[in-house]
């Protein structure tokens, strides 16, 4: 370990597989030679903690929260803050921010706390209540980091964080995510485990399977396709807690020979790479991290307009933006990229952008430099 590095202590929900979570993965992992990091997690989710490079941190430590608010465990955040005296804290998403403010309160140190929020527009009444709480936790933190512009706009519309404001994209690794990192020989034994022709038009997408990813309006649009004799197939890249109803609903579409789900997978560029098209057509978004995946892989996008989605799909262009919900716009995404020149033109400016604007390195000399400001 290098001497003489500030100390953030990182507070986050779990280490369950998720958007947020890899991304707080990535800046831990990233950001150790500037940071000494302890990772405090307060749900025992933890499928990823073993992709942090241990010599990136001090600790890493299931704080076993219980369900609602659990004043002991804010004692143990409180402890780690004392122990190991952060200089600053990195909260991810408002319930860990919670923790964060009122483990400040109860430590002999006052460091300072600034927050990531990857969430989008409030959907629910849950949300809207939860926010409620939040809300003032928002505004006494010393900085709010946003992961679009356009989910900044909608928070400071609703004034979240006054001027301490921060809009920082998402990136990848630019040599992760490649094309050439896949062969031939990966690539047609994904396709024969998962029944795929070269000849299939494949659509891909690469999100949980719960509701609000709607993966059903994929479906009725390859039904649409189906019926005009254009049978593309769905791979379904990934798992969730409504994949039974999602299978359930395949069939009733009489659509089980076209959709293929591949389960969880850690790696997921073979799959995406057998993919013609990525989709991502949720009805709430902040900044996808999987879209920038695929378009790295040099895929067109098919996206909901929704959230940042047009910061990374400019429409016609890298793909197409669709309104949620919208089978229909959908099937005539795919028409149009069911042309050789359209797909490959739209690939190369996904891989374009993505180089351009949100790769990992961009993000974390952005980070690199903000968390300095906060912990001197």
């Amino acid at each position: 370990m290098l001497a003489g590095r500030p100390v953030v202590l990182v507070v986050l929900n779990s280490l369950a597989i998720g958007g947020a979570e890899r991304h707080t993965v990535s800046l831990v992992s990233r950001l150790r030679d500037k940071f000494e990091f302890v990772v405090a997690y307060l749900h025992p989710q933890a499928e990823l903690v073993d992709e942090i490079h241990k010599d990136s941190v001090r600790l890493i430590k299931s704080i076993d929260a219980q369900p609602g608010l659990d004043l002991a465990a804010v004692g143990r955040v409180s402890a780690l803050m004392d122990q190991h005296q952060a200089q600053l804290i990195l909260a991810v998403n408002g319930y860990s921010l919670l923790y964060s403010h009122l483990a400040r309160l109860r430590s002999r140190k006052n460091p300072k706390i600034v927050t990531i929020l990857h969430s989008g527009r409030l959907a629910t009444l849950k949300e809207r209540l939860q926010m409620t709480l939040y809300w003032p936790l928002y505004r006494r933190s010393d900085g709010v980091i946003y992961v679009s512009d356009a989910q900044r706009d909608y928070w400071q519309g609703l004034r979240l964080s006054g001027g301490k404001s921060h809009t920082i994209h998402n990136g990848i690794d630019l040599n992760w995510f490649s094309a050439d990192r896949v062969s031939e020989v990966e690539r047609a034994e994904f396709m024969r485990q998962h029944e795929l022709t070269v000849d299939d038009k494949v659509i891909g997408i690469c999100a949980g399977i719960r509701p609000e990813k709607r993966h059903e309006d994929l479906v009725r649009a390859i039904a649409l396709l189906k019926h005009r004799g254009m049978p593309w197939k769905l791979l379904v890249i990934g798992d969730g807690p409504n994949r039974a109803q999602l299978e359930e609903f395949v069939r009733s579409q009489d659509m089980a020979e076209n959709v293929k789900i591949t389960g969880y997978l850690n790696d997921v560029r073979t799959a995406i790479s057998v993919c013609r098209v990525v989709a991502l057509v949720s009805s709430t978004e902040a900044f996808s991290i999987a879209a920038l995946e695929a378009m790295a892989m040099g895929k067109p996008m098919v996206m909901s307009d929704v959230g940042g989605a047009r910061e990374q799909v400019t429409n016609g262009v890298n793909g197409f933006l669709v309104p949620v919900g919208s089978s229909e716009q959908l099937a005539g995404s795919l028409e149009r990229l069911s042309r050789d020149e359209i797909s490959v033109a739209s690939g190369l400016a996904s891989r374009i952008r993505v180089e351009q604007m949100f790769s990992e390195e961009l993000m974390i000399n952005k980070y690199a430099k903000l968390l300095s400001l906060h912990c001197s």
